[in-house]
């Protein structure tokens, strides 16, 4: 249902650099496409499920972003967060971005098995996830002191045969003020002054 409901409006996907202006990249090859998430009863469930399985609040998160890589389709190494104390944020949708907080988690789901390549990969802590129709991974974007963390750098690896489809929640921070509390430091780490 949200591949039939997406397929017929797919639009080569964009990305959001150190300009607020989203441009086309040769470093990702997908095509997608936004659904609210109160478009129908199937997208109201995966909200609830969504704030069940991880407690927060998504009233002024994104919508869901479907996407499909076909062969060949990938998406170079990146970060879900915006890093907004490095970039230059000023249109109108930047001023919207940092009023709704940065990007502090992502839940992507799986919508179809793919029979070679495909898998996410998260280089930097040497991790990789193969996907699997009906599965869905879920990390945090931010440090505890609201800091991105680079070690959420991840990659959608290039399609080799089949076809993969996506979905993505990304939950922003501005909601979850009280309900993500600011957790002791892990051992090894320091604080920013």
């Amino acid at each position: 249902m949200l591949i039939g409901k997406a397929a017929q409006n797919m639009k080569n996907t964009k990305i959001h650099k150190e300009r607020a202006v989203p441009k086309k990249n040769r470093g990702r090859t997908a095509k997608g496409f936004w659904l609210k998430k109160e478009s129908n009863e199937l997208t109201k469930r995966i909200t609830r499920r969504i704030m069940d399985m991880t407690g927060f609040d998504l009233a002024d998160s994104e919508g869901f972003q479907v996407i499909n890589y076909g062969i060949g389709g990938h998406y170079f190494l990146h970060m879900d967060y915006f890093d907004f104390a490095s970039s230059n944020h000023t249109d109108t949708r930047s001023r919207y971005s940092i009023d709704l907080g940065d990007r502090i988690a992502t839940v992507l789901f799986y919508l179809t098995d793919v029979e070679q390549g495909g898998a996410t990969v998260f280089g930097d802590v040497g991790y990789y996830v193969s996907p699997q129709a009906g599965t869905a991974i879920f990390w945090y974007n931010l440090d505890t002191d609201g800091n991105g963390d680079p070690r959420t750098r991840h990659a959608a690896c290039p399609v080799i045969v089949g076809s993969k489809w996506v979905m993505t929640e990304w939950i922003r921070e501005k909601r979850q003020i009280f309900i993500r509390p600011c957790l002791p430091k892990a051992k090894g780490t320091s604080t920013k002054s």
